[in-house]
């Protein structure tokens, strides 16, 4: 749809390009958060927007000469997704802005901080966002494949008694188990994939001890482990530095239920408006505030109301019950 961007094809924009302190955000955005690399975000001038699902297609009638079609419709479901409100206010008091004897630019410095802090918060929505739980954030991916009518879209691993790593055999079954994961979208054709860091570098392993270890660089120069066409990465930690986004899990039931031997893998297909997209009420908004009334503080106020939009099941999809010890 036209005014739909990427962040990347955002912070080619012209404007962005002539307000430096947007420019900066924007590319701090891209740099530290991967699946905002490949997120299309439609801007909506709302704080939700309402989808149609298509539960079934019609029947296709045949009819005989001089006679009569039969009518026939198919059925969908209307479906509302919300938007959350980031950003807020980078404050520096005048007395380390004015005559600032140290290295780094203080208000620059706390603005790279902020943004920093709200990719690694985006990271962790996109896993782990959910509603039920907070009201004020969006469904990430964990809470939509959780969803009774995304049972299709759960899909626990064949090889849960198995480490992918120690055989070949176990490497290959492995791989079947992908093959899985890809057959669950639309297409069997993900856009990237995401892991933790144990689980790409189980996975790396267990490529190579297959034969069909594959790397290239993105479409952002990044070198990554490629599965089919599809970049796999590590969403990385919370804004704490230590937090996995994705931790290691346990699943019930079997012989290594009791400890967290296990990671999942979600795969994601994007497309505005077909598959899996992003939402915004309007476009980052990155502004200088200058000193205010109080005579004592500089303000930077960044403002960005954003959220998640799906309208195929088959979009996303999560394999889980991977064992990785």
């Amino acid at each position: 749809m036209a005014g739909t961007f990427t962040l990347v094809e955002f912070g080619k924009l012209a404007e962005v390009k002539k307000d430096k302190l947007l420019d900066s955000v924007a590319r701090t955005l891209i740099q530290e958060s991967q699946p905002m690399k490949y997120i299309p975000w439609e801007t909506i001038g709302l704080l939700y927007r309402k989808l149609i699902r298509i539960q079934a297609l019609p029947s296709v009638s045949r009819r005989k000469l001089n006679s009569a079609w039969t009518a026939t419709t198919g059925t969908t479901e209307v479906l509302s997704e919300g938007l959350s409100i980031v950003g807020g206010n980078i404050d520096v008091d005048k007395e380390l802005v004015e005559g600032n004897q140290t290295i780094e630019d203080v208000r620059a410095l706390q603005q790279y901080m902020k943004v920093q802090a709200l990719a690694y918060d985006f990271n962790d929505q996109f896993i782990n966002g959910a509603v039920i739980s907070d009201e004020d954030t969006f469904d990430g991916l964990k809470a939509r494949c959780d969803r009774a009518d995304m049972s299709a879209q759960k899909l626990v691993s064949a090889t849960t008694t198995n480490l992918i790593t120690d055989s070949q055999a176990h490497a290959l079954d492995f791989i079947g188990e992908m093959d899985r994961l890809f057959d669950a979208l639309d297409g069997h054709s993900p856009t990237f994939l995401v892991t933790n860091g144990v689980g790409l570098r189980k996975i790396t392993q267990a490529l190579r001890i297959a034969g069909v270890l594959k790397t290239d660089r993105d479409n952002f120069g990044q070198l990554v482990i490629l599965w089919g066409d599809a970049p796999i990465y590590d969403m990385g930690v919370q804004a704490d530095q230590s937090t996995k986004i994705m931790g290691d899990e346990a699943i019930g039931g079997g012989a290594w239920s009791s400890g967290n031997y296990y990671f999942s893998i979600y795969a994601v297909k994007i497309g505005e408006g077909t598959h899996f997209w992003g939402i915004q009420k309007h476009k980052l908004e990155v502004k200088d505030a200058g000193l205010l009334e109080d005579m004592v503080t500089y303000r930077t106020n960044v403002n960005w109301p954003v959220g998640l939009a799906c309208v195929n099941k088959r979009s996303i999809a999560r394999l889980y019950g991977v064992r990785h010890a």
